[in-house]
């Protein structure tokens, strides 16, 4: 049996995750244009295609939103590149036309001022 303690505090972690995912949309629908069609993608376990969805004329790009006490940035990257893999596969894009972002958040700060991160490889993969 479960500690109702631990249950509640993983329920309320997973509120506040939710919560993040939805301030980084809506800011990201604010702050750009409106040619882009944004959407929050719904979780699928190990099949999981990241959390925010942008659709550009070229692809798409990915966001995988962590809002945690401690940040663990391998984590978030190799999290990242599965998710983006099994959004291609499920949207039927070519892996090369979808981009990925880990947006955390930054403690005591607007949501404005979250980290941005991705790898110098991510990075160098579009600018090819």
């Amino acid at each position: 049996m479960s500690d109702p303690a631990i249950t509640r505090r993983n329920r309320a972690n997973k509120r506040a995750g939710a919560r993040y995912e939805i301030e980084v949309l809506n800011y990201c629908k604010e702050h750009t244009s409106s040619a882009h069609r944004w959407e929050r993608i719904a979780h699928a376990g190990r099949n999981d295609q990241g959390d925010i969805a942008a659709f550009m004329d070229w692809g798409a790009v990915i966001f995988e939103a962590k809002n945690e006490k401690t940040i663990a940035l391998p984590k978030y990257m190799h999290e990242l590149e599965v998710e983006r893999g099994n959004f291609a596969t499920a949207r039927g894009y070519d892996l090369a036309n979808v981009d990925g972002y880990a947006v955390v958040k930054r403690r005591g700060a607007p949501i404005g001022q979250s980290y941005v991160v991705q790898t110098l490889d991510q990075l160098l993969r579009r600018a090819q």
